[in-house]
C-alpha cells in the first residue's frame, strides 16, 4: 500500500499551499539540493555519515527539481526562465550520481520541460515523430551499458546465459515471470518474493525455484533480494500487474485530459506529470524507490498536481471534482 496511499490521501484532501507556503517549500528544496550536494561531495561526510548509495544524490535532485518547479507555476501556468535555470541546476547536480537510470530520466526531463508542447503530436509533421524517435534513441544510449550489464553480459563482456543467471537481478525478474506463469493467476501472496519481509522471514519460495544459492538472495546473505520493485508484483499475479498499469493509467489521465481541453496553460502540469511517471517507472527497474521516501513524495505530487486549479475559461478536471463556489 506504500505507494498508492499517499496520492490517495492527497486526492482525498485536496490540500492547498499559499503563496507563502510555497516560498518556504522552494527554500527548502534549495537547502536540500546543496545539503545532499555537500554530503555527497565530501567523502568524511559519505563514509562516516551519510552511509547511503550513491544513487540517492540523483534521486533526492530529480524530487527537489520537481517540488521546485511545482511551486514555480504562475496563475497562468507558465515558469520563469530564472526558476527554470535552478531546475536545470539541479537536474546537472543529480548528474554525479552517475547512474545509467538518472541520465535516462534527465533526458526525458529535458524533454518535457524544454521541448514539449501541448498536442505536439496530433497531426504531427515527421519531424515532430522524429524528435520523439530521437529522444527514445537518447534514453536508450544513456542507459545500455548499465542495462546490458545487469541483463546481459553481467562481468563476462559477452552474452553467456550461465554467466547471466548468477546475478540477483535478471535471476529475480526471470524467476519472476516463471512465479506469474506457475501461480496464476493470483500470484504467490504477500511476503513471498522480491521484498523485506521475504528475505527477514526468508520465503520457501527461494527453495522451490531454486534461487537459494544464488549470490544475494541465499538466506544467509540476502541483501539482493528487495533489489528491484518489479519482480515483487510476482506475489499478486497476473491480476496484481494488470492493476499496477490500471493504477498507473488512472493516475496520469487527468492530465491528458487538461491539456487536450485547455492546452498551453496546463503544459507544465502535464510535464511534471510526465516526469513523475517517468522517474518512477525507470527507477524501480534497478530499485525500489517507489517503496522509500522519494517515491511516496513523487506519488504526493502526483496527486496533488492533479488537484490544481489555475485560471482557465472553463472548469478543468482533475483526480476528483471540487465543489463549485456558491454564488
Amino acid at each position: 500500500l506504500k505507494p498508492f496511499v499517499p496520492l490517495m490521501v492527497v486526492v482525498a484532501i485536496k490540500p492547498r499551499f499559499t503563496d507563502g507556503e510555497k516560498v518556504i517549500l522552494k527554500g527548502i528544496t534549495l537547502l536540500n539540493t546543496a545539503t545532499v550536494l555537500v554530503l555527497y561531495a565530501t567523502p568524511v561526510f559519505r563514509i562516516y555519515t551519510l552511509d547511503m548509495h550513491i544513487m540517492y544524490l540523483g534521486a533526492t535532485c530529480m524530487v527537489d527539481l520537481l517540488v521546485w518547479l511545482y511551486c514555480s507555476i504562475d496563475s497562468d501556468g507558465r515558469i520563469g526562465w530564472r526558476d527554470m535555470a535552478v531546475a536545470l541546476a539541479m537536474l546537472a547536480i543529480g548528474l554525479g550520481c552517475t547512474r545509467a537510470k538518472y541520465y535516462g530520466e534527465a533526458v526525458v526531463t529535458l524533454f518535457f520541460l524544454l521541448l514539449y508542447r501541448p498536442a505536439m503530436l496530433r497531426g504531427a509533421k515527421p519531424g515532430h515523430w522524429a524528435l520523439v524517435a530521437l529522444v527514445v534513441a537518447a534514453v536508450v544510449a544513456v542507459s545500455w551499458n548499465k542495462f546490458s550489464y545487469y541483463f546481459l553480459t553481467g562481468y563476462s563482456g559477452t552474452i553467456d546465459a550461465s554467466v547471466a543467471e548468477s546475478f540477483a537481478r535478471p535471476v529475480l525478474y526471470v524467476t519472476g515471470a516463471l512465479i506469474l506463469v506457475g501461480e496464476f493467476p493470483l500470484g504467490s501472496g504477500l511476503a513471498s518474493f522480491a521484498s523485506y519481509a521475504s528475505q527477514a522471514h526468508y520465503s520457501q519460495l527461494y527453495h522451490e525455484y531454486g534461487i537459494s544459492k544464488i549470490y544475494g538472495l541465499s538466506e544467509d546473505f540476502g541483501d539482493f533480494i528487495c533489489d528491484a520493485f518489479y519482480p515483487s508484483l510476482a506475489q499478486f499475479g497476473v491480476v496484481g500487474v494488470v492493476l499496477f498499469v490500471v493504477f498507473m493509467a488512472w493516475a496520469f489521465a487527468p492530465f491528458r485530459r487538461l491539456v487536450r481541453l485547455h492546452g498551453e496553460p496546463f503544459r507544465f502540469h502535464y510535464a511534471l506529470a510526465a516526469i513523475i511517471v517517468a522517474f518512477m517507472l525507470i527507477e524501480n527497474v534497478a530499485s525500489t524507490l517507489l517503496m522509500q521516501p522519494w517515491g511516496l513524495l513523487s506519488m504526493m505530487l502526483l496527486g496533488y498536481i492533479g488537484c490544481t486549479r489555475i485560471a482557465v475559461p472553463d472548469e478543468a478536471p482533475s483526480l476528483t471534482p471540487h465543489p463549485k463556489p456558491l454564488n
